[in-house]
């Protein structure tokens, strides 16, 4: 109040007040500072001043991480061009901007541009801070996802392991980098069919995360869903018996700590949905389903892609109860693992999935 709203120190606070929200996934509430500290400095300081430069930089990774890459890329253009007139070609700064302008190529489908750009940035981080600095883990976890996201597994599986190993050395086991990269490997081990890998990848991040944070913490939730959605994939009466169990818990914890239509709560009933539905216990399925599309017909509106799926899902599962009502069968090719919407190589901490 004494130094008034557009003043240097003032401004600051509230960018680093965005960058708060932003990594507790209060995605809103950051963008509105973001902007809010964003018009300040441009009135104030103009431009091509550092302090611009970082905020349009900030704000421009939080509009990746939302998915809004149509926005997100004139701010990336803006902060790259910026940083390397200021700071040259070579900076930390510039280039992490190249970095997230390789999150554009990507989303963009251009995956050898964006790969070009990314190894080139890679190069330049190990050879100037070495392996385990975070920026050079930073263009490993870029590199990642654009091998993922193009079908270059091997490839992906690699960075994966390097960043996971980097992150444990620098950080220790129990740090939430450490316990992203463990989910993100094991993501990419269920794309990639090694199921028995998956599982125990998943159970340790469970396992960890219980220690850091406790059985009731959302993160933890979050992981006995994911383990659940590994098991079922398993199909053996033995593994789906223990995913049904799980979810059943699970969801039960969810509705009492976090509320009925939380999204995490949502999308464990959709899990124990798709378990019931491999266990042959198609109207219990069926009944699941159709809770999970009144509470995402009421929160995320009936033409939101997630309420539409579940649309398909309540189709293909009456569709299999037609032509065999009183099967066991399991359909495993319906529901597989979901991958969700969001994640990109920009959302490097912040693993939703």
């Amino acid at each position: 109040e004494m130094l008034g709203p557009e003043h240097r120190d003032t401004l600051t606070s509230v960018n680093n007040l965005a960058y708060l929200l932003k990594a507790k996934k209060m995605y809103a509430d950051a963008e509105h500072y973001y902007r809010r500290a964003l018009e300040g400095f441009e009135r104030t300081l103009g431009p091509e001043h550092g302090d611009t430069l970082h905020t349009i930089f900030g704000l421009a990774t939080l509009l990746e991480v939302m998915g809004r890459f149509a926005d997100a890329e004139p701010l990336t253009r803006q902060a790259l061009e910026g940083f390397r007139a200021k700071l040259g070609a070579d900076h930390p700064d510039t280039l992490r901007s190249v970095l997230h302008f390789g999150a554009m190529l990507q989303a963009k489908k251009r995956f050898t541009e964006a790969t070009e750009v990314c190894e080139e940035v890679h190069e330049r981080f190990q050879q100037e801070f070495g392996l385990d600095h975070p920026d050079t883990v930073m263009a490993e976890e870029y590199l990642a996802n654009i091998f993922e996201e193009d079908g270059r597994l091997d490839e992906a599986m690699k960075y994966r392991h390097h960043v996971l190993e980097a992150r444990e050395r620098v950080f220790g086991p129990l740090h939430s980098d450490t316990l992203n990269a463990l989910d993100r490997l094991a993501h990419l081990q269920l794309a990639n069919g090694d199921l028995e890998s998956a599982e125990g990848n998943t159970r340790m991040a469970l396992s960890r995360r219980r220690e850091k944070l406790g059985s009731d913490h959302v993160e933890t939730l979050r992981s006995k869903r994911k383990l659940a959605e590994c098991l079922k994939l398993q199909e053996s009466n033995r593994k789906l018996g223990e995913a049904h169990q799980l979810l059943q818990g699970t969801k039960s914890e969810c509705q009492e700590l976090l509320g009925g239509d939380n999204s995490e709560t949502i999308k464990c009933m959709q899990s124990l949905a798709d378990v019931l539905a491999s266990m042959g216990e198609l109207h219990k399925a069926e009944e699941e389903y159709q809770k999970v599309y009144k509470l995402l017909e009421k929160t995320a509106g009936k033409d939101h892609a997630s309420t539409i799926e579940v649309v398909h899902d309540l189709a293909a599962l009456k569709q299999s109860a037609a032509v065999s009502p009183d099967s066991q069968e399991r359909n495993t090719r319906r529901h597989s693992y979901r991958l969700e919407v969001g994640v990109n190589m920009s959302q490097l901490n912040d693993p939703k999935t």
